[in-house]
């Protein structure tokens, strides 16, 4: 009788404290609840005062506060990408702005954007005729050293700047030591009109190639140059190799491969863009590939380029890529891969351009 009745009275202490525990729970779950609701509705009408303030676009003061917390006048879109406000040419004579500019190289079969940045000292305006966006993408006030590491690896750039770079070079000698190539043979400028034969020949990369050709032959640096097309059927890169081999092949002493493309950039808006330099002509773009068979060869080769291009102030090369990408830079045993102007570049800009490159090299080649 004692054991049940023991029983009894734990069954009803157990029953009033579960009568006393539900409402305290019920309780507590209506006040978060409530206290949701009402941080929901103050978040709302935030907002809604916030865009009578002044919208909530970019010039709106929510744009205007996400301008001041990233500074320089930022605003991002939704790839993550900064646009600048939009300058004149005028104004960009005294002040300097930041723009992202996006640009398309294509690769293989496929394309890929990278995103182009200019600072503080770079300009940006339209051309002489409006329409089109000419920009300063050189970043020479960032030193001859400057280089854009996309690979794995680390190179001393200032060290090999102050080595040089030394060339083999046998002045009596008729054997080519230089090929010039377009893997993407397609490219061309603004001129360019697909359905004229005669605009092929003289408003693509192949003319650019031309006069690099002529002028490095001219400079008694033997080049050859292979206007053979890649990009027509298959992997353009995997076509571009088998030419390199058949060339080296022919011609064993070939220590350059000039693989010379065109650029696409576009910016934020999907404008045309071109590059300018400070001796009115297109802007070149080096890249090395850490795939190459001297890969530190072939960087020290483009620092020096790069200096040789920006000295006096010209400003004609961008900085130096560094890439883990292949390419086809296993095929000998200098490989760059040159970009010469964008497509919203003439064709006389990228060729004046390609004579000052052929120049650089034969200043550094020659010694």
């Amino acid at each position: 009788m004692d054991e049940m009745r023991k029983d009894r009275e734990l069954e009803r202490i157990l029953g009033d404290r579960r009568a006393v525990g539900f409402p305290r729970r019920k309780n507590r779950a209506i006040f978060y609840v409530k206290l949701l609701v009402i941080a929901v509705a103050v978040c709302v009408i935030a907002v809604i005062l916030l865009s009578a303030v002044g919208g909530s676009g970019e010039n709106g003061f929510l744009g205007k506060l996400c301008q001041f917390a990233f500074g320089n006048g930022f605003i991002f879109d939704d790839k993550g990408f900064g646009k600048g406000e939009e300058t004149t040419a005028d104004e960009n004579s005294t002040e300097g702005s930041d723009t992202e500019i996006e640009s398309s190289f294509a690769e293989s079969e496929e394309e890929s954007s990278v995103a182009e940045s200019t600072d503080e000292s770079e300009t940006v305006g339209k051309d002489e005729s409006g329409s089109v966006i000419a920009i300063d993408l050189s970043e020479a006030e960032k030193g001859d050293g400057h280089v854009i590491n996309y690979s794995d690896r680390t190179y001393d750039a200032e060290g090999l700047l102050e080595m040089g770079f030394h060339a083999e070079y046998y002045p009596d000698s008729p054997a080519p030591m230089v090929l010039i190539l377009h893997t993407h043979t397609s490219e061309g400028y603004a001129e360019l009109d697909p359905d004229d034969p005669t605009s092929v020949l003289t408003d693509s990369v192949v003319a650019v190639g031309d006069i690099l050709a002529a002028e490095l032959n001219r400079a008694k640096i033997p080049t050859v140059h292979c206007s053979v097309i890649h990009d027509a059927d298959g992997d353009a890169y995997e076509n571009a190799a088998e030419t390199i081999e058949t060339m080296m092949k022919i011609y064993p002493t070939i220590e350059y491969v000039i693989d010379l493309h065109r650029m696409e950039l576009t910016d934020a808006d999907g404008n045309v863009v071109k590059t300018y330099s400070a001796e009115q002509t297109a802007q070149t773009r080096i890249t090395v590939s850490t795939a190459g068979v001297l890969s530190r060869g072939a960087l020290s080769l483009a620092l020096c380029l790069r200096r040789e291009l920006n000295k006096d102030g010209a400003r004609v090369c961008m900085p130096i890529v560094l890439t883990d990408s292949e390419y086809n830079a296993a095929s000998a045993l200098y490989y760059l891969k040159l970009d010469v102007g964008s497509l919203g570049n003439s064709s006389d800009e990228a060729r004046a351009a390609a004579i000052l490159f052929a120049e650089a090299f034969a200043e550094i080649i020659l010694g």
